[in-house]
């Protein structure tokens, strides 16, 4: 340090609190520094709940006819490696795949909590010449890309945290109801799918508290089991016996003609 003459003159306990506001200068306040560190970690704040998930899957038999509009995803595509690695997990009972469902398992932003969900395909659509897995399995892949992104609840935010540090918290809280809506457009948006129907059942588990939230349409479902006893039983939708409520896409501008799925009704898309 260069230190002048008229400096070296000044009383001793003079020049030292004259070096040590010099330095303070170059020094992160205690406060900033709080702030810095509580900032970067404000995404491991602790988790009260931890969940265990477990899936199982298997297709159905093949069936007469079924084989010629099988056309899936092929594998170098965005959802046909996304399905493939799904399919991958390890399980007792061997398959080669979900046939005409799909589901999906995704732990959402910062382990805020987990969501997951099935997609009940209509195997209807192959009496139309489209096979009815594509529309299931793009389904749950955008509603695994959109939970992959968003919170389980409320963004996790250090209250100490300046509000403009609180905006570059990255993230949405997202339901079930907003990701099985996003998730729909997804699939009507993907040019692979030309059509397709499908109930759905998607549920998020928030990890800091433990809620439980979902949204289901048609006959998917699912219970609550307390106790060796069903706490809750989600009630199905259905227009009539065997014809459950579903997202559907329909071909547009084709001029073929398509049968609903069970063959109730026919009409002739122009």
């Amino acid at each position: 340090m260069r230190i002048s003459h008229q400096f070296s003159t000044l009383n001793p306990a003079l020049q030292r609190e004259i070096i040590r506001r010099s330095a303070s200068k170059n020094v992160v306040s205690p406060r900033r520094a709080k702030i810095t560190r509580n900032f970067s970690t404000s995404a491991l704040l602790p988790k009260q709940y931890s969940f265990h998930i477990g899936t199982s899957w298997a297709g159905k038999v093949d069936r007469d006819g079924y084989n010629r509009f099988k056309i899936p995803f092929s594998a170098h595509t965005t959802i046909g490696s996304w399905r493939d690695q799904m399919l991958s997990r390890p399980k007792a009972v061997k398959s080669v795949d979900a046939g005409e469902d799909f589901f999906f398992v995704q732990e959402m932003r910062n382990g805020s909590g987990v969501a997951f969900g099935v997609a009940d395909g209509v195997g209807g659509w192959v009496e139309s010449g489209v096979d009815p897995s594509l529309f299931s399995q793009a389904l749950m892949y955008h509603a695994h890309r959109y939970s992959r992104s968003a919170w389980a609840g409320e963004p996790e935010v250090d209250p100490t945290l300046d509000y403009e540090e609180r905006e570059q918290i990255e993230g949405w809280e997202m339901t079930p109801y907003e990701c099985l809506g996003l998730s729909y457009d997804g699939v009507l948006r993907e040019k692979a799918v030309q059509a397709g129907s499908s109930t759905a059942c998607i549920i998020t588990l928030n990890a800091a508290n433990g809620l439980l939230r979902s949204a289901n349409l048609g006959d998917s479902g699912f219970s609550i089991i307390r106790s060796s006893s069903v706490f809750h039983r989600q009630r199905t939708q259905t227009h009539f016996f065997n014809c459950p409520k579903q997202l559907t896409k329909l071909p547009a501008n084709s001029g073929r003609k398509f049968s609903r799925a069970g063959g109730i009704h026919r009409w002739i898309l122009r």
